[in-house]
């Protein structure tokens, strides 16, 4: 099967897009990829992907690795059907998830006088449109719920709903395109969430009943279990 022509190069490209340069050098692995994906990609308009890594062959020791456009490789019709019919909403239909055998790729090698990992090669060209800068933040590297957004949702899960902390995150942030992250993670944050909490309730619970007996020696709880401990019954009182 013959290969797509690369694109010529994007006209649309910012000009201030930093320059891929042999032999540039980054403090980890972590470094290069935030270099590749937050600050080149995502200026360029495409999503990054960990690519394939190699390791010494005499001490296992990491010393190679690659780091590939979203839609490198190909995406078999048997999956990109299924994924389609499984999508329910628009924002899973559009999120770009045909592969296009892009040969984008930047690749690092560890420098083992310096402790540095070096570029040793890249690809700039792309087989593929680039995605708009209003569209780029729905590319899956590009989202991101960081520790506050978190904080935010573990503080007001209870009383909002998850549509509406987005709203607020949108109007926060200015704009949908600067929040970072998209309502579908949200929800998957309550759904992880809710599996962390799940079979610790009773549990969570008591400590609660304990923390408040030592602050309020008049607070009065009992609890009642089953043959396996678990807890049946419980009944509290606050001092009035």
């Amino acid at each position: 099967m013959s290969e797509p022509p690369l694109q010529e190069p994007n006209e649309n490209v910012p000009v201030d897009v930093p320059k891929l340069q042999i032999g540039q050098e980054f403090d980890s692995i972590e470094d290069a990829y935030h270099f590749y994906n937050d600050i080149y990609a995502k200026r360029v308009g495409f999503g990054v992907r960990m690519g394939s890594n190699k390791r010494s062959k005499v001490i296992g020791e990491l010393n190679w690795k690659q780091f590939v456009c979203s839609k490198e490789g190909i995406t078999y019709k048997t999956y990109e059907n299924s994924r389609r019919q499984q999508s329910s909403t628009m924002e899973e239909r559009n999120c770009g998830i045909k592969r296009m055998n892009c040969k984008a790729r930047l690749n690092i090698v560890l420098n083992k006088a310096s402790k540095k990992w070096c570029i040793s090669d890249f690809e700039e060209t792309h087989t593929h449109e680039l995605t708009t800068p209003r569209r780029i933040h729905m590319l899956t590297s590009h989202r991101k719920l960081t520790k506050a957004k978190k904080c935010l949702m573990g503080k007001s899960n209870v009383n909002v709903r998850s549509s509406q902390q987005f709203k607020i995150m949108e109007t926060m942030a200015g704009g949908i395109q600067n929040v970072g992250c998209m309502p579908r993670d949200l929800r998957n944050f309550e759904r992880d969430l809710r599996e962390e909490v799940r079979g610790h309730d009773a549990t969570m619970l008591l400590e609660y009943f304990e923390s408040e007996k030592e602050k309020k020696p008049s607070f009065y709880f009992e609890v009642d279990r089953d043959e396996e401990n678990r807890m049946t019954h419980c009944f509290w009182a606050d001092p009035t």
